[in-house]
């Protein structure tokens, strides 16, 4: 823990809890969110159910592509530019989702929200 710990954060402790908690909530809400609209997506593209399967697949690739990094990039950075990135990458490619026009595009840019997320998903984790 960094000794200066109490002067680098100075709003009320439980205000980093809500941070901590936004912040493992993201991963989890990006994939929920979306199911939901699976057919009216699939339409949208002209793609199968398979290929909208394959969205959710790809974000979890992602995921766990950068678990096997994300400890090591932490540990030689800090963990506050390992979150900010993180954050930048996961809202970059969620507007990358949203203006998608292809499947394809929509699968790369799962990909790398999932990338994003888990950079700041398991922060909370990390900092008890």
């Amino acid at each position: 823990m960094n000794p200066d710990a109490k002067n680098l954060w100075r709003a009320p402790q439980w205000a980093f809890s809500i941070l901590l908690a936004l912040l493992g909530m993201l991963g989890p809400f990006s994939i929920d969110t979306y199911l939901p609209a699976f057919g009216g997506m699939a339409q949208s593209l002209n793609a199968s159910a398979v290929q909208m399967q394959q969205t959710l697949s790809a974000y979890l690739f992602g995921f766990a592509f950068m678990s096997l990094f994300h400890g090591a990039i932490s540990d030689s950075t800090g963990r506050r530019p390992v979150v900010l990135w993180g954050l930048a990458v996961f809202t970059l490619a969620s507007v990358g989702c949203a203006l998608s026009q292809s499947i394809g595009q929509l699968i790369f840019f799962r990909a790398e929200e999932g990338m994003g997320a888990q950079c700041f998903s398991r922060m909370r984790a990390q900092c008890r």
